[in-house]
């Protein structure tokens, strides 16, 4: 991270992130300031959240990776509302 010029890192504050060693270690960086309990503002939240609701359709968890990829892949009827 320091050799990022300008770099700012964010965490979630989870509680592995907030231990001891981990506070130490990131000492000298930038640390964007998130409160714990803070709502996801990443997007990539809310892609996981798309991808858990779609397998969630399925009865049976997918076994293999073909089966998994074709379960999230499966077209879903988005509310454009």
């Amino acid at each position: 991270m320091n050799s990022i010029q300008g770099g700012v890192f964010q965490q979630d504050n989870a509680r592995p992130h907030t231990a001891v060693v981990i506070q130490h270690a990131l000492q000298s960086v930038d640390i964007l300031p998130w409160p714990a309990g803070s709502p996801d503002l990443s997007p990539i939240e809310h892609v996981w959240d798309i991808i858990g609701r779609q397998l969630q359709r399925h009865p049976q968890p997918a076994l293999t990776v073909p089966v998994l990829t074709d379960q999230v892949q499966q077209p879903w009827n988005c509310p454009t509302n």
